[in-house]
C-alpha cells in the first residue's frame, strides 16, 4: 500500500510542473500567443453615463441626462505565427438605444513582434494596425449652427467613416506573480469623404423667401474630412493569486483629437414653388443657391469635440481550465472635452463580463 501511495505522490509531482508549463493568462498585460496557437476574447458589457452641458449636448437639449441601458460587445482574435510575431483582429459595437445611437466603436487588424524577451522578465512590444473605421460611414444629423462651429449635430453612430492606421509599443516586466506594464501608441485617420448627414435646419430663412421652405430646410450632405491623430498613454498590472485566481487593473490618457470639414456638399430635397410670380425664381434655382450656401457653410468648419479621457479599470480572473478563463471588469471613466463634444460626461461606468479561450 505504501509502494503505491510512494507511486501516486510522484504522479502528482510529475504532472504539476507540466500543467503549470500549460498554464496561460490570457489577462496578463504582456500576453503573446504562442506558435500556432489561437486566442479568443469575447465580452459583454453595461454602461451608464450622464451626459455633461457642453454646447453641443445643449443644442439638441440632452445636457445633463442620465443614458441607460448602454450595451457594449467586443471580440478580440488572435494568432501565433511564431512565439515572438503575432497577428490579430479587435471588434467593438456599441448600442444605445435611448438616443437611437449605434455602430461600430472599434475595428482593427494588426501584427504584434516581440522585439525583446530575455531571462530577467523583461518584455518589449511593437505592434501596427490597420483601423477599419471606413467600413461604416459617418452618420448623423445637422439642426444648425448654434454659436460656434457644428454644434448643431448629433451623432447616430460611434465612427468618422475614415480609416486609419495605429503605431505603438508596450514593455513590462514579470516579478514573481506581479506582472506590469506600460504603452504608448499613435492612431492617425485618412481624410476621407464617407459621410451621410441629414439636414433638418428650422429656421434658416426669414422673409418671402421663407415660402419655399415653411417647414424649414431638408436635404442631405456629405463633410469631407481632414485627417487627425489620436493618441494614449497606459499602463496595466495583474496579480496572480494562485493558479485559479487573478487581479488586476489598469489606468490610461486618451486623447481624441477634433474633426474638421475640408469642403461640404449638400442637396435640398423639400422646396416649396409658391408659383412663376415675379420676383420668385423657380424651385429648381432656389435648391441650389440654398445648397451651395449650406454646403459653403460646412467648408472649413470645425466641430469642436476633441476631448481627453482617463479610464480606469479593475478586474477579476478566475482560470476554469489550462485554456478557458472568465473575467469579470469595471471601468470608470473621467473625462473632459472641447464645446462640440457628445462624448464627455459628469459620470461613466461601464462593467462586464470576458471569456478568454486559446487552443
Amino acid at each position: 500500500m505504501k509502494s503505491k501511495l510512494k507511486v501516486a505522490a510522484i504522479a502528482v509531482a510529475m504532472a504539476s510542473p507540466a500543467m503549470a508549463a500549460n498554464f496561460v493568462n490570457m489577462e496578463n498585460p504582456l500576453y503573446q500567443p504562442r506558435t500556432n496557437e489561437v486566442y479568443s476574447k469575447t465580452a459583454v458589457g453595461y454602461m451608464i453615463k450622464k451626459t455633461d452641458d457642453t454646447e453641443a449636448q445643449q443644442a439638441w437639449d440632452h445636457a445633463n441626462t442620465w443614458e441607460s441601458p448602454i450595451w457594449r460587445i467586443y471580440q478580440d482574435l488572435g494568432y501565433g505565427i511564431t512565439d515572438r510575431l503575432a497577428v490579430y483582429g479587435q471588434v467593438g459595437y456599441t448600442n444605445n438605444p435611448g438616443q437611437d445611437r449605434a455602430g461600430l466603436h472599434a475595428g482593427r487588424i494588426g501584427v504584434n513582434y516581440r522585439a525583446l524577451a530575455d531571462e530577467s522578465n523583461l518584455v518589449w512590444d511593437v505592434y501596427a494596425d490597420a483601423h477599419l473605421g471606413g467600413l461604416s460611414k459617418m452618420t448623423g444629423t445637422f439642426h444648425g449652427p448654434v454659436t460656434m462651429g457644428m454644434n448643431g449635430f448629433k451623432y447616430d453612430g460611434y465612427g468618422t467613416g475614415q480609416y486609419g492606421m495605429y503605431v505603438g509599443t508596450r514593455i513590462g516586466h514579470t516579478w514573481d506573480a506581479l506582472t506590469a506594464a506600460a504603452y504608448l501608441e499613435f492612431g492617425h485617420m485618412f481624410r476621407n469623404d464617407n459621410t451621410e448627414i441629414t439636414l433638418e435646419l428650422p429656421g434658416m430663412l426669414a422673409g418671402a423667401a421663407a415660402a419655399y421652405f415653411p417647414d424649414g430646410i431638408k436635404g442631405k450632405a456629405v463633410a469631407d474630412l481632414y485627417g487627425f491623430t489620436d493618441w494614449v498613454v497606459g499602463a496595466k498590472a495583474l496579480y496572480q493569486v494562485d493558479d485559479t485566481w487573478s487581479i488586476g487593473m489598469g489606468v490610461a490618457r486618451k486623447h481624441h483629437a477634433q474633426h474638421v470639414v475640408k469642403t461640404g456638399k449638400a442637396t435640398v430635397t423639400n422646396a416649396v414653388a409658391p408659383g412663376p410670380v415675379p420676383p420668385f425664381p423657380p424651385a429648381e434655382t432656389v435648391n441650389a443657391q440654398v445648397a451651395q450656401g449650406i454646403a459653403n457653410m460646412f467648408s472649413g468648419i470645425t466641430f469642436g469635440d476633441s476631448f481627453t479621457e482617463y479610464p480606469i479599470q479593475l478586474l477579476i480572473a478566475n482560470q476554469l481550465t489550462e485554456n478557458v478563463q472568465v473575467t469579470l471588469y469595471g471601468e470608470y471613466t473621467f473625462d473632459k472635452g472641447d464645446y462640440g463634444s457628445q462624448n464627455t460626461t459628469d459620470f461613466k461606468l461601464e462593467t462586464g463580463v470576458r471569456l478568454n479561450v486559446w487552443f
